[in-house]
């Protein structure tokens, strides 16, 4: 897999492209796990007071 980077002013905020000949489960995972690690998500919930 190549990592690519566009850097140009123009762009305000940052984005990441996935380019494939077809989508995979594989794909679909890493998309998944890049917006984990970008967007930081956290669950936080409560079970039995804790």
């Amino acid at each position: 897999m190549d990592v690519l980077f566009n850097l140009a002013k123009k762009f305000v905020t940052p984005s990441i492209s996935i380019n494939a000949q077809k989508e995979s489960r594989e794909l679909i995972q890493l998309s998944i796990e890049i917006d984990r690690l970008v967007n930081k998500m956290t669950i936080v919930g409560y079970q039995d007071n804790r």
